[in-house]
């Protein structure tokens, strides 16, 4: 006998449940997802998500599907889909979906975003059949210890701490491709006190022309953006991060492919261990009901 299931906000469901509930829908996963209750909120504080406007499906009192809604302005983000494995191939995901896009729509949101890893070719094929279509490659790129490179000379390029704040406000003229949700400034920003900052300095000047944000731990790097206004500035910045942490493993989450960038890193070691379409869907008040 097929299930009856309904969707219900997720501010009306038991975070430690929903908290379960992922776990379990992500276990044995592309990459594996382990929340916490805590973890899950800060999640909920860093990516902008909507409680009350997110997805729990439900099997009478038991989560067996979810979808998250992010809201930041006119635009929304869709992540931490998923539905547990008894429950697969039943269109409880296809209606996860369609309950977000409503959200989405009564929200007056003029767009929906979502990543998908390029090998879930099932989710992939659920998004597009509801009107999502690729923007561009994301990657997760990862640094393992090497030598680090020389810092470049003959540049007039000062590389120094800098308050994160102030180099958030430049991050915008600096960035040569839009940010994927994760690493907008309202998620940088929400990382909080244990992150750092480097800007690039031209001689003479004020106004940075490269930041870098970070994250750091004895072997362990989190970069989280850099941004310059020429591969020169790129690169010193980079050369500066790479001898400070020489032992460290270095991971950048979700950098396209169109980022100015990207080769940079990848000449410099960077490989891709994951890659993911960024996907997207224009809203109107009138969305179709596929």
């Amino acid at each position: 006998m097929m299930p009856t299931i309904t969707i219900q906000p997720v501010s009306r469901v038991r975070r430690a449940a929903f908290v379960r509930a992922v776990n379990a829908a992500y276990e044995g996963y592309y990459v594996p997802i382990v929340l916490t209750p805590h973890s899950f909120g800060e999640l909920v504080r860093r990516e902008s998500v909507e409680l009350s406007r997110s997805a729990a499906a439900l099997d009478g009192g038991r989560v067996v599907g979810m979808g998250l809604l992010g809201v930041r302005g006119a635009h929304g983000w869709i992540g931490g889909m998923g539905v547990i494995p008894a429950y697969r191939r039943q269109g409880i995901a296809r209606r996860v979906m369609k309950y977000l896009i409503g959200q989405g729509v009564d929200a007056g949101l003029r767009r929906l975003q979502l990543e998908v890893i390029v090998e879930n070719s099932g989710a992939y094929h659920l998004y597009e059949s509801l009107g999502f279509q690729v923007e561009r490659q994301l990657h997760v790129l990862v640094r393992e210890e090497g030598p680090s490179p020389p810092a470049p000379n003959g540049t007039g390029l000062i590389v120094k701490p800098a308050a994160v704040g102030r180099l958030l406000a430049r991050l915008p003229a600096l960035a040569g491709t839009p940010r994927p949700w994760q690493r907008e400034a309202e998620s940088i920003y929400a990382l909080g006190r244990d992150l750092r900052g480097v800007a690039a300095f031209r001689e003479g000047t004020q106004a940075p022309v490269g930041v870098c944000f970070y994250h750091a731990e004895r072997y362990h790097v989190g970069l989280v953006d850099v941004a310059a206004d020429t591969l020169e500035a790129g690169s010193a910045l980079l050369a500066h991060l790479l001898a400070e942490f020489p032992l460290a493993r270095i991971t950048y989450l979700n950098i396209a492919e169109d980022d100015p960038l990207f080769p940079l890193l990848r000449g410099l070691g960077f490989r891709s261990t994951l890659s993911q379409h960024e996907m997207t869907l224009p809203l109107n008040q009138e969305q179709p009901n596929r």
